[in-house]
């Protein structure tokens, strides 16, 4: 009985230790690239473009092949996203010289945020994005990122204004 306890208990903190879904104005401003909320600061670079004051990149690890988005000194691999839609992430960025790459703020906490434009023609508007919180929580080794593809006109349109 004291390990099924255990077991349950220890299943509880370590719901905990995965580091909270970004808020929605937080998604959103990083799929627009724009603020979508009065609370909310972007700021993007293109990759190749001199990052003046962003260090966010983009690489692959060269022992395990993974592809990782990087700022300051914390990691995030692409593949280990959470998906928050029905589509799996990639393992990797389709075209890193053509993403977006910056940060947003709401309440004081600080997001990576990458951004790829997916679609072409009449599905030009569909964009993917990679967030997460930096730093991690204390109690996480890497940036836990979150995925997300969406129709960019349908968050525009939801906006007054």
């Amino acid at each position: 009985m004291k390990k099924l306890i255990y077991i349950a208990g220890l299943l509880t903190f370590s719901g905990a230790v995965i580091a909270a879904q970004p808020p929605r104005a937080v998604i959103e401003s990083c799929l627009l690239g724009r603020p979508s909320d009065s609370g909310v600061t972007v700021a993007m670079n293109v990759f190749g473009k001199p990052a003046k004051t962003l260090p966010v990149a983009y690489s692959v690890d060269p022992r395990s092949g993974k592809a990782f988005v990087a700022i300051e000194t914390y990691r995030g691999y692409v593949g280990d996203a959470i998906a928050l839609g029905e589509d799996p992430p990639p393992d990797s960025l389709e075209d890193s010289m053509s993403a977006s790459y910056g940060v947003v703020k709401r309440k004081g906490v600080r997001f990576v945020c990458v951004t790829e434009a997916n679609g072409q023609g009449s599905a030009a508007f569909v964009v993917s994005a990679f967030v997460g919180q930096f730093p991690p929580p204390k109690n996480l080794r890497y940036i836990r990122l979150y995925y997300v593809l969406a129709d960019i006109r349908k968050l525009k349109a939801s906006r007054p204004g």
